[in-house]
């Protein structure tokens, strides 16, 4: 069920078509025309990323979903979407470590270009991670993450994930 979710926010950000071209540190909104603003950046195997559109979901059944992309138009083949879920409802440190028996239901990726991909968490052996939640509020979650992703559909080797911050409002 949280790997579904962590899918559904791929394919939330995906489908939306954000154009916006934000430097750093700078406030954006939702994808989609949603309430989300904030900020989200992280470095991926040294590659600077800032979201330029946000999408973050928050369950009553104690999920906190927290995406982003840099998809325009002028990146249309290598854009990247970055995506985790946390089951909890207070802050903390989540561990996103892999595990078969029995799954974590912490979860997370990274797609290139919409094509190939990169997994944390979940039943990802070799993947770890962590995710950091300072402020987890109704309408407002902050944090920091970094992961170390296994290669999904498409994707190869591994994927470093250092850096991560978070800061939205929805």
């Amino acid at each position: 069920m949280i790997r579904l979710g962590a899918t559904i926010l791929f394919i939330s950000i995906a489908v939306s078509g954000c154009s916006s071209t934000t430097p750093s540190g700078t406030l954006v909104h939702s994808c989609g025309g949603g309430t989300a603003t904030g900020t989200m950046s992280a470095n991926i195997s040294g590659t600077n990323f800032t979201a330029t559109c946000l999408l973050t979901v928050t369950s009553t059944a104690g999920v906190v979903a927290v995406g982003g992309t840099n998809v325009s138009s002028s990146n249309a083949t290598n854009f990247i979407d970055l995506t985790f879920a946390v089951v909890t409802t207070t802050t903390g440190t989540f561990s996103f470590a892999g595990s078969s028996n029995p799954p974590n239901p912490n979860n997370g990726a990274v797609s290139i270009g919409g094509s190939k991909f990169w997994e944390v968490g979940s039943t990802d052996a070799g993947s770890s991670g962590t995710v950091t939640i300072t402020t987890l509020t109704a309408t407002r979650v902050a944090g920091t993450f970094s992961f170390t992703m296994v290669a999904g559909p498409g994707g190869t080797g591994t994927k470093t994930v250092s850096n991560g911050k978070f800061d939205i409002t929805f």
